[in-house]
């Protein structure tokens, strides 16, 4: 059985943002829930809920969260307790745990998944589905298409488009292109993240680099802190990492 997206059920008013036709980003897109209690305390526990978590260990998460005290998972400098790289809809999902049983996610979507069921029902806004697509411009090239790149840890979302290289042999990796930045917030605000290539070729000091940030404010006595997300390509390989408090 498929779960239905997380990106779905954020709130009535993200209907008006978000759909399930595809999983292109709408650029330049933000948005916040609804500050009530109920509706940010429902959503959070269908967030934890989805992925196995306990009623004992989440209820205690939430209350902490909604009384203005961050969980482990959004305090930087945070070790997670453990790290877990599973397929979900789609996508390579790495998920981290903490401490205090909380939980945040990177994740890059995987390419031609497009007549998924899952990846159909997964969508972050409206557009085509089955966007992300490789390509093989050489024997020794994999282009990887505007696939989404993005990251979750059930109060705040980041997400963006990306198309890259992964080039046999050392130092060869790319970044072509970034687009469509998106962020989505509960229980406070986010902007639209900014977004550039940072470093668009891999070479012997380390991975090609794109990275979007934006800046996130509580509305529950939690304050404001900068939130990044990256995608990192060398070594023949793509990962998406965070930055700062989350």
């Amino acid at each position: 059985m498929v779960l239905k997206s997380r990106w779905k059920r954020l709130s009535v008013a993200a209907a008006t943002v978000c759909t399930v036709a595809g999983l292109t980003l709408v650029p330049a897109v933000s948005a916040s829930a609804a500050s009530d209690d109920a509706a940010v305390s429902a959503h959070m526990r269908d967030w934890y809920a989805a992925r196995g978590v306990p009623e004992t260990t989440y209820d205690p998460l939430i209350d902490q969260f909604l009384s203005g005290t961050l969980m482990d998972s959004m305090r930087e400098g945070q070790t997670p307790t453990s790290m877990t790289t599973l397929q979900r809809d789609g996508f390579t999902v790495t998920q981290s745990v903490f401490a205090d049983g909380s939980i945040s996610e990177t994740e890059i979507q995987n390419p031609n998944t497009g007549n998924s069921a899952g990846v159909s029902r997964r969508a972050v806004t409206a557009q085509s589905v089955g966007q992300c697509a490789s390509t093989t411009p050489s024997h020794y090239d994999t282009r990887y298409n505007n696939c989404v790149v993005a990251a979750d840890n059930s109060f705040l979302q980041v997400a963006f488009h990306a198309t890259y290289d992964i080039v046999q042999g050392s130092n060869n990796d790319l970044i072509n292109e970034v687009s469509a930045p998106y962020a989505y917030a509960i229980a406070g605000t986010a902007p639209t993240p900014s977004l550039k290539i940072t470093k668009k070729n891999e070479n012997a000091s380390g991975p090609a680099t794109a990275t979007a940030t934006t800046v996130y404010n509580s509305s529950r006595g939690g304050g404001s802190f900068t939130a990044s997300l990256s995608l990192k390509v060398g070594s023949n390989k793509a990962i998406s990492t965070k930055g700062g408090s989350w």
